[in-house]
């Protein structure tokens, strides 16, 4: 899924495998999606252009941007698509600082799950944009920015 700034729904669908014949019944429970639901599902390599156009020039914000810009980017040499070429921001990481707990055996701030997600792709995208929110509205625009760098 993805949405804008204001959370209004820009794309969001599920993608049917490739090549893989099942889901693992623990993926299953979590997120509820079978390969039954995935039948009618379009493919990755189906999809690429509608999210190539929306997110030509954006800044693409993923709360584990390293998870989900790694799946895109095998998914995408898998099927043999180009990969997606954004500029990828870690809302986890921004959050993290936002929080300010130290993690002294990662020697690193402590890293929250996802508040409020409900593992679906546009749930987990609003609550993705409720965190960011509440960064922005608890400091003024420049210190919040602050929490984006790396």
């Amino acid at each position: 899924a993805i949405i804008d700034t204001a959370g209004n729904k820009l794309f969001d669908s599920l993608i049917r495998p490739i090549d893989r014949k099942r889901i693992p019944s623990e993926a299953s429970r979590i997120h509820g999606i079978t390969m039954k639901i995935l039948e009618e599902a379009p493919t990755y390599p189906e999809i690429v252009p509608t999210l190539n156009e929306i997110l030509k020039g954006r800044n693409i914000i993923s709360y584990n941007a390293e998870y989900d810009g790694r799946l895109l980017n095998q998914t995408a040499k898998k099927t043999g698509c180009a990969p997606f070429t954004g500029q990828w921001h870690y809302a986890m990481r921004a959050y993290a600082r936002f929080r300010g707990e130290w993690d002294h055996q990662k020697n690193d701030y402590r890293w929250h799950k996802l508040q409020a997600g409900d593992h679906s792709a546009f749930g987990d995208c609003r609550a993705t944009l409720k965190i960011i929110e509440e960064m922005a509205g608890a400091r003024p625009l420049r210190r919040w920015y602050e929490f984006w760098i790396h």
